[in-house]
């Protein structure tokens, strides 16, 4: 063996490389047997994140003359432990070994709601035989999980939480409905941890009351040291908290900020001014309020260094407050001009919303925009559409010349706005974007004005590989698809939200042809037969490039 190898660092950066690579686990397990140098990094990394499995793998390196493990073959077939004499201190030196590695871990609290077989009689030995107050005591990442169990399967499991809470622990994942998840804030603040990494995905059947709020807010209040949030809600209490963090980086409020933030704003103090200078970025999930947010913005994050920014308006959002929240954004230009790289407003169902309204969003949305010129990510999603065409988004697409993806989603119902001539301002001014997401009506006839260069060359956009059309409508798939080689030589995957009859397994045989299925699924086969032709129309253009270069010489 080569001396270098002998060097510690070495070998831990070689057991840290063959643990991402192909067949890790029994390779690294190979190096672990055979080499007495590599034996310690290699249990370092096979120990590394082993998953809830490792609290049976740990109970099993207990002396068998200590206890017996039986069971657990099936939910019908839960563990049973059995112990066969008194617990020795020395019966925990092997399980110790291993316990000491683990560095994050998963542990879902099962029940009989749950398919697999519970391992909390695995836990409760573990915790019987663990001599000191942690049972992995370098662990610094734990996901908890109680939302396939019972509350009290749940707050029984509760109970041992202790055991992983380490002096290491940084980040805390916790899932479940909200008695569960909320019980287990007191145990999380009473020690103290310096927890960086937070994500609370708490469910609520009836929303939150003002009790569980409440919970929530005292224990966002007691982080101090974060760097990633993701919390149900919060209220002026916790938000004032975390403006003032530092460290504070990403925040993720997944069912709305309450109203009572508005009062912060009243504050003249100099702290309201210069609030989350840290944060890079935000995402409102589920159920933003536009005109909530609207305030917020100006007066809480103008000198945040925002990179992302994702909001997922509420169902009855307005188009008012779509204006509105619009009008607002450049005034995070001060700060987030030089550094928003993507921007997101969407949100699920775009069809079921547009049955009941939903939004448009409005020609102010793209000048908006404009300002911020480093955007590489641009998604918009409008259940009634969008009041802009193609103008805007080549004035766009002039602004933000660095757009990687460019994403316009609505419903089947919406008007559609586009044109293939968008598809002429991609190719001119958007050298960068390779996913682009539009719906655009194929009627009227095809651009014959091609871009071209300073010298008169044909200019073709060379990145574009990925096509969503949406609900965009075809007659002949053969021109759109000679349109999309001439201008998109790399593209190689065209998709669209017409379903595919093929996935529709409720279908009646035997009912009356419905009109618009059967228009669906014309509709559906055309773009399929697009996205065959394009490659190959494409290759043989390519081909005869060549051949008439080589003609040339």
């Amino acid at each position: 063996m080569h001396r270098c190898l002998a060097i510690p660092e070495i070998a831990i950066e070689v057991a840290g490389h063959v643990s991402r690579g192909f067949a890790a686990k029994p390779t690294l397990a190979h190096m672990a047997r055979t080499c007495r140098m590599f034996s310690g990094p290699a249990l370092d990394e096979l120990w590394r994140a082993p998953g809830q499995a490792a609290l049976l793998h740990l109970a099993r390196c207990l002396p068998p003359d200590f206890v017996d493990i039986s069971g657990g073959d099936s939910v019908q077939d839960p563990y049973v432990v059995v112990l066969l004499r008194a617990f020795t201190i020395s019966d925990w030196d092997r399980p110790a070994l291993y316990a000491r590695r683990i560095r994050d871990i998963a542990y879902t609290v099962n029940s009989s709601l749950y398919g697999q077989t519970s391992l909390f009689p695995i836990l409760t030995l573990l915790a019987t035989c663990a001599p000191g107050p942690h049972l992995f005591p370098r662990l610094t990442r734990l996901r908890w999980n109680t939302m396939a169990s019972t509350v009290p399967d749940a707050l029984a499991a509760a109970s041992l939480l202790r055991l992983f809470l380490g002096p290491e622990l940084q980040a805390v994942f916790l899932t479940g409905h909200a008695p569960t998840v909320l019980s287990l804030f007191p145990i999380l603040v009473n020690q103290q941890l310096a927890l960086r990494d937070v994500t609370l995905s708490v469910h609520a059947a009836n929303g939150f009351d003002h009790f569980a709020q409440s919970l929530i807010s005292d224990f966002t209040q007691s982080l101090h040291h974060a760097r990633t949030v993701q919390i149900p809600r919060v209220d002026a209490a916790s938000f004032a908290h975390l403006s003032r963090l530092p460290t504070l980086t990403e925040l993720d409020v997944t069912q709305g900020i309450d109203s009572s933030v508005l009062g912060l704003t009243n504050n003249s103090s100099p702290s309201v001014a210069e609030s989350y200078l840290a944060l890079r970025s935000l995402q409102l999930s589920a159920c933003a309020d536009c005109n909530l947010l609207a305030k917020i913005l100006p007066a809480f994050f103008t000198k945040s260094p925002l990179e992302d920014l994702v909001v997922f308006p509420a169902f009855d959002t307005t188009n008012d407050a779509l204006e509105h929240l619009f009008g607002v954004l450049p005034s995070l230009a001060a700060a987030a001009a030089a550094t928003l790289q993507r921007f997101e407003l969407w949100n699920y169902g775009l069809n079921s919303l547009a049955e009941n309204g939903g939004w448009t969003l409005p020609r102010t949305t793209l000048s908006s925009l404009r300002s911020f010129t480093k955007l590489t990510c641009l998604r918009l999603g409008a259940p009634s559409g969008f009041d802009f065409g193609d103008a805007a988004v080549g004035d766009l697409l002039v602004a933000c010349p660095l757009l990687e993806t460019l994403w316009f989603t609505q419903s089947k119902s919406a008007e559609i706005q586009f044109t293939l001539g968008v598809f002429l301002l991609v190719v001119r001014h958007a050298p960068s974007l390779s996913s682009l997401s539009i719906p655009f009506s194929t009627e009227g006839p095809l651009p014959t004005t091609y871009p071209t260069g300073a010298h008169g060359e044909r200019l073709m956009q060379t990145t574009l590989d990925d096509l969503d059309v949406g609900y965009s409508p075809i007659v002949d798939p053969f021109p759109i698809a000679e349109l999309f080689s001439s201008l998109f030589p790399e593209l190689d995957r065209i998709v669209t939200d017409w379903p595919d009859p093929e996935d529709d397994y409720y279908s009646d045989e035997d009912a009356e042809p419905d009109e618009d299925a059967q228009e669906s699924d014309i509709f559906y086969q055309r773009w399929k037969e697009v996205e065959k032709l394009a490659p190959k129309l494409a290759a043989i253009r390519k081909g005869e490039q060549s051949w008439r270069a080589r003609g040339s010489e």
